[in-house]
């Protein structure tokens, strides 16, 4: 028997979909060679330096989305049974809220230096900020049980 779609709820694991689809997205963006080119060069003294904040901003974009799917999928593998687990499991929750929080501010930054559009960068923010949202709702759901 089938629930009517007034009903529903929001399934449990739609917060690894949505962190899958970051994953995805954000490495197509920092894998664009337009917003982050990798043989950019900064004129220092008269002379032809690497610029290397572009691609080190790159890495740790990726590293901080990677860091988000991590924890919650180390949150999600703790099984509950003393009140140690139980506090594990939120320690990583809230690491993964925490690493949203550091990869929204890094995602600013890339958007001044890297002259990323702003339609690009409404649909990757609200992907993360939703994506917050759930996180802090499977953190905070545990609380309730």
């Amino acid at each position: 028997m089938s629930v009517p779609k007034s009903k529903r709820g929001q399934g449990h694991l739609l917060v690894f979909t949505k962190l899958r689809q970051l994953c995805d997205y954000t490495q197509t963006l920092v894998n664009n060679k337009k917003y982050f080119p990798v043989d950019d060069f900064v004129i220092e003294n008269g002379k032809k330096k690497p610029n290397n904040v572009k691609p080190d901003l790159a890495k740790d974009i990726y590293r901080e989305t990677r860091a988000i799917e991590n924890y919650a999928a180390r949150a999600n593998k703790v099984f509950v049974k003393t009140q140690e687990d139980f506090n594990l499991r939120r320690e990583f929750w809230s690491k993964a809220v925490a690493e949203t929080a550091a990869l929204l501010k890094d995602m600013e930054k890339a958007m001044v230096l890297c002259d990323i559009p702003s339609r690009v960068m409404n649909y990757w923010t609200g992907l993360v900020k939703e994506i917050q949202d759930l996180l802090m709702d499977r953190r905070n759901a545990e609380l309730k049980s």
